[in-house]
């Protein structure tokens, strides 16, 4: 044989074994969606995962369905009756995500005081004789008025005012 027919051959039979792995998990991977745990019951309810379970594929061993309900998408388990011993073995399936995730991309308590500039209050800590002609007494007022000006191509110009004014409360 010749040389370039041996470097050939080992260059394939090298190749050939990484092929033969690439398509096994590497580590402890798990490729599975099915699950097996032990719980310890301390109480009425019960987390079960982080993640939604698949309805239908969830089991627990020598307990019957009616003693609990279980809630797919958050994962938690209610008893309506508890089992008699203290430890259950649970058997699911689960969604590769939660089925209900919050999205949100701040917390509104984290921008409230981050503000620049702080809206109008209207009626914050007037007295009485503050208030003006807006003192409706035992009336409960709220609203807004604004101004708007625009501008045309023809040298006009417009002027518009609302007043939204709700007023509740019992009239004397």
């Amino acid at each position: 044989m010749s040389w370039l027919a041996r470097i050939l051959c080992i260059g394939s039979l090298a190749l050939s074994s990484l092929w033969s792995n690439a398509q096994l998990p590497v580590g402890n991977t798990v490729t599975s969606n099915l699950r097996q745990k032990t719980f310890i019951i301390t109480s009425d309810t019960l987390l079960i995962d982080t993640i939604s379970i698949v309805p239908n594929s969830f089991s627990i061993a020598s307990v019957p369905a009616a003693d609990y309900r279980l809630d797919f998408v958050k994962a938690i388990l209610y008893w309506k009756n508890r089992p008699l011993s203290d430890t259950i073995i649970v058997m699911y399936r689960v969604f590769p995500f939660r089925l209900d995730p919050v999205a949100q991309r701040m917390n509104f308590d984290s921008v409230m005081n981050n503000f620049y500039i702080k809206p109008f209050e209207f009626n914050s800590g007037l007295t009485n004789a503050q208030r003006g002609i807006f003192d409706f007494g035992t009336l409960k007022a709220e609203g807004s008025f604004g101004r708007q000006i625009g501008f045309g191509n023809r040298q006009d110009a417009v002027l518009n005012s609302t007043l939204n004014l709700q007023l509740s409360g019992m009239l004397g």
